[in-house]
């Protein structure tokens, strides 16, 4: 009888133990899975690309030069239409050199090019790809933005997105609505209006997995 209780016991003890280590292990793997170790593989994987910090960015785009500054989203249509970058031109992930080129190639000449997505690995992706294209177009800088924009979210920095009619309406978390001065053209004047603009903190996880790096789970969402 006493040995029996023995090895339910130690049945027991090894159980636990089992399921500590797991707890562990399972609590540093998230610990190792970071907008910080991912900035630093990526680092590691493409060493030609220069990286840009979002306070950086930040601060360029609230000054006279921002207009030296050409943004890319390289996400999918409905990461972007959740929100995105002010000003950012949405590049395909699967955007062949040619067709880039002939969109923006006019456009680069002493410019700062920047490029983000999600966490950075799409965007140093297109920047390594487009890298040499780019310098022979007169580029003045390409960067990756650090940590992209999940990582710009997680700051509470500005996020926009398209209202109904295809115009940016910024986006400010904890903001229900914002109130708005657009221009609007009609035949015999230009005046100024008013407009209500629904806004939003959200951003686009890419999946489950990766959306557990969006640091408030209340901003994720897949729909605008």
């Amino acid at each position: 009888m006493i040995k029996r209780v023995q090895a339910y016991l130690l049945k027991g003890a090894i159980a636990f133990t089992i399921l500590s280590v797991g707890a562990l292990t399972a609590h540093a793997e998230m610990k190792l899975f970071s907008l910080k170790n991912i900035h630093l593989n990526i680092i590691d994987d493409y060493k030609s690309v220069k990286h840009i910090s979002r306070q950086k960015l930040m601060a360029a785009l609230q000054t006279e030069d921002k207009g030296n500054y050409l943004i890319f989203d390289v996400r999918e249509k409905d990461e972007f239409a959740v929100s995105h970058i002010k000003d950012a031109k949405l590049l395909l992930p699967s955007t062949w050199k040619s067709s880039f080129l002939k969109k923006y190639g006019e456009q680069i000449k002493g410019k700062q090019i920047i490029f983000y997505c999600s966490v950075g690995v799409r965007s140093t992706k297109m920047a390594k790809y487009l890298e040499q294209s780019l310098k022979k177009q007169g580029a003045k800088e390409i960067y990756n933005l650090e940590e992209g924009i999940f990582g710009w979210a997680n700051q509470g920095a500005p996020l926009y997105k398209f209202d109904e009619n295809g115009r940016a309406a910024e986006t400010k978390q904890n903001d229900k609505k914002q109130s708005r001065i657009e221009v609007v053209e009609d035949k015999t004047q230009t005046k100024l209006t008013k407009k209500e603009i629904n806004t939003t903190s959200k951003v686009h996880p890419y999946n489950n997995h990766w959306g557990q790096l969006i640091t408030d789970e209340t901003l994720r969402s897949y729909t605008p």
